[in-house]
């Protein structure tokens, strides 16, 4: 009973680091210049967090 727990309480964390995480990078781009490094590094975030989510 208790390997399932850990597990939904393993996966609750990486959805909510995942929206912490682009909660601060929605603000970030919107505080700041849009520039095209901005584009990419948030491009190449949302790839990181879809294979952390899926895998």
């Amino acid at each position: 009973m208790k390997k399932p727990i850990r597990d939904n309480w393993h996966n609750v964390s990486i959805v909510v680091c995942a929206f912490f995480i682009m909660s601060f990078s929605y603000i970030f781009y919107k505080t700041f210049i849009r520039t095209p490094l901005t584009v990419l590094y948030l491009d190449y975030l949302k790839r990181f967090l879809l294979l952390n989510i899926l895998f």
